[in-house]
């Protein structure tokens, strides 16, 4: 079960909070242990402590709760808001990543990537969305199935390689761009390939495609 660093802070009060109750400095801390990173659905069976850091686009009971911190209680989920500089700690891969105030972002070299995702055969902006600095496709079944980009900020890097059997496409966050492709259009990546996408600044991705 993750263990937490109790450094100060507490859960956020309010209508972000699941279950009811008073607020508690519990699971208070600057340092998290956490299960996974840019989660976006809370995951069924839950053991208490359980904590994950939620990725853009959260749905079900952690609508909402975009870039905090989601932990079990054993009871309901607890939405802990996070402040720049927090960082959290995945122990099975030996990843860290930091909260910058907007995103958890992760920085290469320190176990970044994530591997076996699945492109959504739904193929349409939105679904599939990236958290992690090296983002490994597994499955595209379809050609054009897609996965989507995080926001678009300065100085951020994500790589996508589709190691899929067909083309797939990456869209990018609601409103941001690709290249010359206007807001919400999506690029495509062929099997076999990868594509870097650095931000220049917010809305705006330029891609490179590499080998």
């Amino acid at each position: 079960m993750p263990q937490t660093l109790p450094i100060g802070g507490g859960f956020d009060e309010g209508s972000g909070e699941i279950g009811g109750g008073a607020a508690t400095t519990y699971f208070a801390g600057l340092e998290y242990d956490v299960l996974d990173f840019e989660v976006t659905t809370p995951p069924g069976s839950p053991s208490s402590g359980d904590t994950y850091t939620v990725g853009h686009r959260a749905t079900g009971l952690w609508l909402g709760w975009d870039g905090a911190l989601a932990i079990y209680t054993g009871s309901a989920w607890r939405r802990k808001a996070c402040v720049r500089g927090m960082r959290a700690f995945k122990a099975s891969t030996g990843e860290w990543c930091a909260f910058n105030g907007t995103h958890w972002l992760t920085s290469y070299g320190i176990g970044v990537a994530r591997a076996g995702i699945v492109a959504s055969a739904t193929q349409t902006q939105g679904q599939v969305p990236l958290g992690h600095a090296l983002n490994r496709i597994a499955t595209v079944a379809t050609t054009n199935d897609a996965v989507t980009l995080p926001p678009a900020m300065t100085g951020r890097t994500v790589t996508v390689a589709n190691d899929g059997a067909n083309t797939m496409k990456a869209f990018p966050d609601v409103g941001d761009a690709i290249d010359a492709g206007g807001a919400n259009a999506a690029t495509t990546i062929a099997a076999g390939k990868r594509s870097v996408f650095d931000s220049p600044g917010s809305g705006a991705w330029v891609s490179v495609l590499g080998a």
